[in-house]
């Protein structure tokens, strides 16, 4: 997931499942729960709630043009999809 959020980016990432039976919920709740495991990644972008919304569904709805209701868009103060000045690096290590 660093990787991914260090060289692709938070707003070019989207959420994907081969899950095609029943729901993939429980992939969803894994996502949002996953951190970094320790200060071994600290290199690596932040995995944010900003992030994680981004990629469960902001960046889709921009892709496709899809309006999003206010209270599911971001704070204006965590930026908005694809702004590539909202990247951050973990604070702490250089």
């Amino acid at each position: 997931m660093g990787g991914l959020l260090f060289w692709v980016g938070e707003d070019k990432m989207l959420f994907g499942s081969d899950y095609g039976i029943w729901t993939p919920k429980w992939q969803v709740e894994g996502l949002v729960d996953w951190d970094y495991p320790d200060d071994t990644f600290s290199d690596f972008p932040r995995w944010t709630t900003a992030a994680k919304r981004k990629v469960l569904g902001l960046n889709a709805a921009r892709l496709y043009d899809v309006d999003v209701p206010e209270h599911l868009r971001l704070p204006a103060d965590e930026g908005t999809p694809a702004d590539p000045n909202d990247a951050q690096l973990v604070e702490g290590r250089a």
